[in-house]
């Protein structure tokens, strides 16, 4: 399988999910306080470099959290996913309880080396994944999708350095 070298991850160039194929469209380093904390990939149908657009899609897309900090801890992780979302939605995240509950369950445990893949199909949801097992499926909500994405590819995303990475630009 072809990959890209980050921080010493190997990022797939392509994974694939039931029937679907997605290519890496960009992939980086989450960094805080100068911490390396995970390299993140975008997985989408064809390259884009629009975020409001991709974020927009409704056609299958993958994000890719790879831990690289082997001091992260799940509580450390959720907050962060937290941060996220009230970066891309503000406190309109309070109504999306349900689905962010099966995405902090998947954090729960966490350590140096795993990855996290959240797999959006439309019509069907988003599956999670943890070293490739299904942590389990958030119900289709559209909007939801958005804000998730939204996290690294929003007007405030949680690092635009990152998000330039993704972006490929």
């Amino acid at each position: 399988m072809e990959s890209i070298d980050i921080a010493n991850i190997k990022v797939p160039k392509t994974i694939t999910y039931n029937d679907s194929s997605l290519i890496c469209n960009g992939a980086g380093i989450r960094k805080k306080f100068m911490i390396k904390i995970y390299v993140g990939a975008l997985y989408l149908k064809e390259k884009q470099t629009d975020a409001e657009k991709i974020i927009n899609l409704a056609e299958p897309m993958a994000m890719r959290l790879h831990i690289l900090y082997d001091k992260l801890s799940s509580k450390q992780m959720i907050g962060a996913i937290e941060e996220g979302f009230q970066k891309s939605v503000g406190s309109g995240i309070e109504k999306f309880k349900k689905e962010t509950q099966l995405l902090y369950e998947a954090l729960a445990q966490i350590k140096k080396n795993d990855y996290f893949d959240m797999i959006y199909i439309p019509e069907d949801g988003i599956d999670v994944l943890k070293n490739d097992t299904s942590m389990g499926k958030i119900d289709n909500n559209y909007e939801f999708k958005k804000a998730l994405f939204g996290i690294w590819l929003g007007q405030n995303p949680v690092d635009a350095t990152l998000k330039n990475k993704l972006l490929g630009v």
